[in-house]
C-alpha cells in the first residue's frame, strides 16, 4: 500500500497585490498555497474569483467553498502526485456540466460554427420579444449576465414555442438539468469533480430515468469532454 503523502492547502488574502479600487473598504483576491513532496503551487482561488476584505474571508459561506476547494486540491494531487498545472486541472474539475453542455453540444454538434448566442439567444430574443413586446435589446442583455439570471431565463422559456426540434430538445434539457442541480446541490454548482468522481453522474442518470427523458447522448458528450481533458493534463 502506497504512503499517503502530505498534502498541505491554505487560502489567504494576498494584500501584495493591488487592491481593488472601487471601494473605500482595501479588498484584494484570494489565494491557495499548495505543498506537496517538495513541490509548491501558489495561484489564485479557481472558487473564489473576486475580491475580499478581511472580514469577507471569515464570512461562512466562503469558508466552506475553501473547504470544499481544499478537498478538491487533495483529491487531484492524491491520484496524481505529478501534475504540474495543479490549477489548470482544479478548473476543469470546478468546470460546471452545464456549460459543457452548453459550449460542446450546440456550438460543436448542433450549430456548426456558431456560437450559442448567435443561434439560440437571437431566436429566442425575437421570440419572447414578439410574445411579450419587451425591448428586444434589453432581451439580448439577459442572455449575457451572469449563471444565475442567465439560466433562470431559460428556465422561464416553454420550448414547445420553438420550431427548431434541437434547440427545443436543448431548452428542455436546461431546464431538467437546472432542477436536478437545485434539487441535489446546495453549496457547489453540479460540475465535473461531482459527475465523475462524486456519483454525480449516476444520481444525474436515476434522475432522468425517473422523468421518462432519454439524454443519453448528452452523457456520453458529457463523459467525452471530462476523459479528453484529462488526458490533456496527463500528457
Amino acid at each position: 500500500m502506497n504512503k499517503k503523502i502530505k498534502i498541505t492547502v491554505k487560502h489567504y488574502i494576498n494584500d501584495k497585490l493591488k487592491a481593488n479600487g472601487f471601494s473605500e473598504r482595501k479588498k484584494y483576491p484570494i489565494y491557495v498555497r499548495v505543498s506537496f513532496l517538495r513541490k509548491n503551487f501558489r495561484f489564485r482561488s479557481t472558487f473564489l474569483k473576486w475580491y475580499y476584505t478581511e472580514s469577507d474571508f471569515e464570512i461562512t459561506e466562503n469558508k466552506k467553498v475553501m473547504d470544499y476547494e481544499t478537498e478538491i486540491i487533495n483529491f487531484i494531487v492524491e491520484k496524481d502526485n505529478s501534475i504540474d498545472d495543479l490549477s489548470q486541472y482544479l478548473y476543469l474539475m470546478k468546470y460546471d456540466i452545464i456549460n459543457v453542455v452548453k459550449q460542446d453540444l450546440l456550438s460543436k454538434r448542433l450549430f456548426e460554427g456558431l456560437n450559442f448566442y448567435e443561434k439560440i439567444g437571437v431566436e429566442i430574443n425575437n421570440l419572447i420579444h414578439i410574445k411579450t413586446n419587451i425591448n428586444s435589446v434589453a432581451l439580448w442583455h439577459v442572455l449575457k449576465i451572469d449563471r444565475e439570471v442567465n439560466n433562470d431565463f431559460f428556465a422561464l422559456i416553454d420550448e414547445n414555442l420553438i420550431d427548431n426540434e434541437k434547440v427545443r430538445r436543448y431548452l428542455l434539457f436546461i431546464k431538467m438539468i437546472l432542477k436536478f442541480e437545485k434539487d441535489n446541490y446546495n453549496d457547489v454548482y453540479f460540475n465535473c469533480y461531482e459527475w465523475k468522481y462524486k456519483k454525480g453522474k449516476l444520481k444525474f442518470i436515476e434522475y432522468f430515468e425517473n422523468n421518462n427523458l432519454d439524454f443519453f447522448d448528452v452523457i456520453y458528450l458529457i463523459d467525452s469532454y471530462i476523459d479528453v481533458c484529462e488526458l490533456d493534463h496527463n500528457n
